[in-house]
């Protein structure tokens, strides 16, 4: 008699969307005397310009492998002869603002492995942003992030229209998203913030497993459609559910850094893993057998090495109202179950 051989519910998963580089040197840091700085505009005129007007491709935001740029048209927006010179000087360039948690992690904060290494050196960061400064510093995870740094509201300038500014520091970033990673760089950045926030926080293991949901968070780019009963069915295996947008910074650094055991569906939430080094133990259900190349340089980043499976069960259904990127799973139970025989 021919047995038969059952298919695995969760399979690991085949790989990332692109090729990503993992660099063994620290990324340059350019010294500008003088440049041309505008804030940020979305697909709008906007950059960090030279005294002629060019733009400067170090202190330019890419993605992807073939350098993309970011929501810009690399274009000065008035004549360099009428930018005005408001005495701006002795400065750490920082970048552009993005206040999605996860692009925040990987597009605000890369230039300031510099800082983490060897703080600001009497000098102020000098941002990009279309928001006033007291509106995007004060968000929750964005203080505890520059305050672990050592980078106060007080130590923040910012541009708000085209200007002159001089002694610029110009470090290039630690990641480029699904391309690149300085590793050393990256990790400095990444465990002095964490380090920082987890000072004198208890160390001690806790063995019950948790899952990260997102059905309370209210603005979802990706998402399974009926979480819910998929969550339903992990709680009542023991799994703990924990809304990841209810808890402070440091409380989600602090379930990664001491829980055992990690489990939910690929999100920004596991991004935050990168502070805490070594993180737990992830186990994470992807959308597919393809994974962001973002999640690969975050693990990089982290020092830290999750699991990440796919499903028959989880099915693709495209654009909802609710959700830019909705998923299903057609079957919770047996997909709870079959992450929690994985702990």
């Amino acid at each position: 008699m021919t047995g038969t051989h059952e298919e695995p519910e969760l399979k690991l998963c085949q790989g990332f969307w692109h090729r990503h580089d993992i660099r063994e040197q620290d990324p340059e840091i350019v010294v500008v005397d003088q440049a041309i700085c505008t804030s940020f505009r979305l697909a709008d005129k906007w950059g960090f310009f030279d005294r002629s007007g060019k733009l400067m491709p170090e202190a330019t935001d890419y993605f992807g492998p073939n350098n993309t740029y970011m929501f810009q048209v690399p274009e000065l927006s008035c004549e360099v002869a009428d930018v005005p010179d408001h005495g701006k000087a002795g400065l750490i360039f920082g970048g552009r603002v993005n206040l999605h948690f996860g692009h925040f992690l990987l597009e605000t904060l890369p230039r300031l492995w510099s800082i983490a290494r060897a703080g600001l050196g009497g000098r102020k960061v000098l941002y990009q942003s279309g928001f006033a400064l007291s509106d995007w510093y004060n968000r929750p995870f964005v203080k505890p992030c520059f305050e672990a740094l050592g980078i106060r509201e007080s130590d923040i300038v910012q541009c708000t229209g085209p200007e002159i500014v001089r002694d610029v520091l110009v470090p290039l970033p630690c990641v480029q998203q699904n391309s690149w990673i300085h590793r050393d760089a990256a990790r400095s950045l990444f465990n002095k913030i964490g380090t920082e926030l987890l000072a004198g926080n208890d160390a001690s293991i806790n063995e019950v497993p948790v899952y990260l949901s997102k059905t309370r968070y209210k603005q979802k780019g990706t998402g399974i459609l009926n979480e819910i009963d998929l969550e339903e069915n992990l709680a009542k295996l023991g799994v703990e559910i924990i809304y990841p947008e209810t808890l402070s910074l440091v409380d989600q650094i602090r379930i990664f850094k001491h829980r055992k055991t990690i489990i939910g569906a690929l999100g920004s939430a596991f991004h935050t893993a990168a502070f805490a080094q070594p993180a737990g133990r992830q186990i994470i259900l992807a959308h597919n057998y393809h994974v962001n190349s973002n999640y690969r340089l975050f693990d990089i980043a982290g020092g830290n090495d999750p699991e990440y499976y796919y499903s028959k069960n989880i099915i693709e259904l495209g654009k909802t109202p609710e959700i830019s990127y909705t998923l299903r799973c057609d079957n919770p139970q047996v997909v709870a179950r079959a992450l929690y025989d994985l702990i």
